[in-house]
């Protein structure tokens, strides 16, 4: 029998309690930091995914349709519209 097969790993530690309470939001997140001001709110986020889906439509698509041709980005657009969807409606 080798050594190594015969020693066997000590117990492992106890998992000590975090110091840190957890938030009574339920939120938690990172501090706001040096950047906080620049992180949009809630209404914000929601203009800039309206931004994002139009460029897509609009730029996206037709690069899209010259690239691979119309079948293939009618196919990618409905595909990526349908996960877009389900992620903006998902709870």
């Amino acid at each position: 029998m080798s050594r190594v097969a015969a020693t066997r790993p000590g117990p492992r530690p106890a998992k000590r309690p975090s110091a840190k309470a957890p938030s009574p939001r339920g939120g938690g997140g990172a501090p706001p930091g040096r950047f906080g001001f620049l992180r949009p709110g809630p209404l914000a986020r929601r203009w800039i995914a309206v931004l994002v889906i139009l460029f897509a439509v609009l730029v996206g698509l037709p690069i899209i349709a010259a690239v691979f041709g119309e079948v293939w980005a009618l196919i990618l657009g409905a595909t990526l519209g349908g996960f877009a969807l389900g992620r903006a409606t998902a709870r």
